[in-house]
């Protein structure tokens, strides 16, 4: 944290999985930037402290989305924004590509695992950076419970890609999964794989409906294996060889990826018949 003689402070929070060429400001006021541009020497300095090793060599790597605020609204809060903003990012990368939050300012360091590395990362070109900002401002505009559920799916989405990487990452990535397809189709306590599979069917109109709920019903199966043993089935029960559940051309994943934006963009729809 970095407060100036104004009485302003910045939040800064390191992330990996993307670049970009130049920095980019969304409409929450959020900047995503290289860490060498940073605007300020001071605020550079100041987020530096909280590694726990010099990794000047790393700055072409290191980027950062950060936020200045009057001192009273630099909160737990702003925090939550930062995480949320990169989680939305997540939603442009590919399916192997999620956004680690790795370090943050010195008041919220406790949230956050310290830098590790740097990892894979992905360009966004500016396009996608306006489709992201726009999501951003769609966002606002829904429901208190649209919100909520669209949050959670966000956040578990993007976890389950950056589980990949961990030695448990099967069948964390299918766990982390399934509680995004919970939220994305704000499941009831019962009956939840009809449930979604009917709502998907609602949600996806641009597909055969059948298929729609054939296949929702079969990755909440897999993933269910994955909650209930810790292990992902080799195969569905139905002994396919097919591993991927998959809508036309479409990965489970790329399908969550389009019903959480129709949500964005549109609401939740009328999930009755």
């Amino acid at each position: 944290m970095h407060t100036d003689s104004l009485g302003l402070n910045t939040m800064v929070i390191y992330v990996s999985g993307v670049r970009l060429d130049t920095s980019y400001t969304f409409s929450n006021g959020f900047t995503i930037s290289k860490f060498g541009d940073l605007p300020n020497d001071a605020i550079s300095k100041g987020t530096l402290r909280v590694l726990r090793r010099n990794y000047s060599e790393l700055y072409d790597d290191l980027y950062v989305l950060y936020k200045t605020v009057e001192s009273e609204n630099y909160t737990h809060e702003l925090f939550e924004q930062a995480v949320f903003t990169s989680e939305i990012i997540s939603l442009n990368l590919s399916g192997h590509n999620g956004v680690e939050v790795l370090a943050a300012s010195d008041y919220y360091t406790w949230n956050v695992p310290n830098l590790r590395n740097c990892g894979i990362s992905q360009k966004l070109p500016t396009i996608e950076l306006d489709e992201i900002d726009e999501n951003i401002r769609q966002f606002h505009k829904r429901s208190t419970i649209e919100k909520e559920c669209i949050k959670v799916a966000l956040m578990y989405l993007n976890k389950s890609k950056v589980c990949i990487k961990n030695v448990n990452g099967n069948y964390e990535h299918a766990i982390f999964l399934r509680v995004a397809l919970e939220n994305c189709f704000n499941a009831p306590k019962h009956k939840k794989a009809s449930v979604i599979a009917e709502r998907a069917a609602v949600l996806l109109d641009q597909f055969d409906s059948k298929l729609v709920k054939q296949r929702f019903k079969r990755i909440y199966d897999q993933t269910s294996t994955a909650v209930h043993t810790g292990k992902v089935p080799k195969a569905p029960k139905n002994n396919s060889k097919e591993r991927k559940v998959t809508i036309e051309q479409y990965y489970m994943y790329d399908i969550l990826v389009m019903s959480i934006l129709k949500i964005i963009r549109n609401g939740f729809p009328n999930w009755e018949p």
